[in-house]
């Protein structure tokens, strides 16, 4: 019978899944454990009562096929379906990416009732999709990668197929749009009537969302007063499409902090890295200084690609009261342009 010892590590995460088609009864039934590699483990099944064995192999085949998509490693596995994959694999879909716009502009969209508010949250940008029993995670490029084991066995006790947009929290997700629902597509209604249909599902952890103007306001300065990350403006009549508009859009997005996402030039001694942004005019590399990586977080690798946190940055670079925020696999090294920086005032 199929069993498959699978494992995963990336960062601070070092985790193991185990599958296993099993006989029970007159049937089978497919069972699976996961945790973290060394802890006592969590156990589970695909199969509430026993099936024939074909369907077990069947469901088995998919679940090792979505793990290995996901970036986990065969090891000392029986039988496996599929080929481990050596790279992310393509999902077919890619969410849509927001502008940023300045401190100046936000008063407008605050007073125009044509906007709702939603928080952005301090995570990594993914869509969910569910298909049966298949969890997939998707990152800004459109790849499939790993996520958290715990949302994974959530979201299938969810009685719906769904394809929706959320910030990856870790151990949640902060849904805060619905593509798709029970094979509906639901991209060409508006932004405000797509979050009313993930709502009504009182099955997630949708993103705080205020439609007025007071309620706006009063959103946005309690997340100004908490230190959260930023607010989201979006056209309540607007459409989903996927990618970045050139400039503006019926989407926007605010941050109270700056960022930046960075290149590795250097692993320094004593936990820290020297990170780099790319000038075009100059058509070169300026490091733009270091940045501490806490204790328990591996160090990134040159030429990783990490998100800085920072107040400002001083002409020719340098950032101020730069902070490590993650590793960021789903942004491509030419993207770490200087450009992305916001400079102190010279007033």
């Amino acid at each position: 019978m199929k069993s498959a010892n699978l494992f995963f590590k990336e960062g601070s995460s070092d985790k193991e899944y185990h599958a296993s088609v099993e006989a029970s009864g007159k049937g089978y039934v497919v069972n699976f454990s996961f945790g973290r590699r060394g802890t006592a483990l969590q156990a589970g099944t695909k199969t509430q009562a026993p099936v024939g064995l074909d369907e077990a192999n069947k469901i088995f085949d998919a679940l090792v096929t979505s793990k290995l998509a996901k970036g986990y490693k065969a090891n000392g596995t029986s039988v496996i379906p599929v080929t481990p994959v050596t790279t992310k694999e393509s999902s077919g879909l890619v969410p849509q990416l927001l502008n940023p716009i300045d401190e100046g502009a936000v008063d407008s969209y605050l007073k125009n009732d044509a906007y709702m508010a939603q928080e952005k949250y301090d995570g990594k940008h993914k869509l969910v999709r569910k298909t049966g029993q298949v969890i997939e995670f998707i990152n800004r490029k459109g790849q499939i990668v790993s996520g958290s084991t715990n949302i994974e066995h959530e979201f299938q006790r969810i009685q719906h197929d769904f394809v929706l947009d959320g910030e990856d929290l870790g151990e949640s997700i902060a849904a805060f749009d619905l593509l798709e629902l029970n094979g509906e597509d639901l991209r060409s209604t508006g932004a405000l009537q797509r979050l009313q249909r993930l709502g009504s599902l009182n099955s997630f952890n949708v993103a705080r969302t205020e439609t007025d103007t007071e309620g706006k306001t009063k959103l946005y300065r309690s997340l100004r007063e908490n230190n959260k990350e930023g607010i989201v403006f979006k056209l309540k009549s607007a459409p989903y499409v996927p990618g970045r508009p050139s400039s503006g859009g019926s989407m926007v997005k605010f941050k109270f902090w700056a960022s930046a996402s960075c290149r590795v030039l250097k692993v320094n001694a004593k936990r820290s890295v020297e990170v780099g942004l790319f000038d075009e005019e100059a058509e070169k590399w300026v490091s733009v200084g270091n940045v501490t990586i806490g204790g328990k977080i591996e160090i990134p690798k040159v030429s990783d690609v990490i998100e800085v946190k920072y107040l400002y940055a001083y002409k020719g670079g340098s950032l101020y009261q730069p902070s490590f925020i993650s590793i960021r696999d789903d942004v491509l090294v030419s993207n770490c342009l200087i450009s992305q920086l916001k400079y102190k005032s010279e007033e």
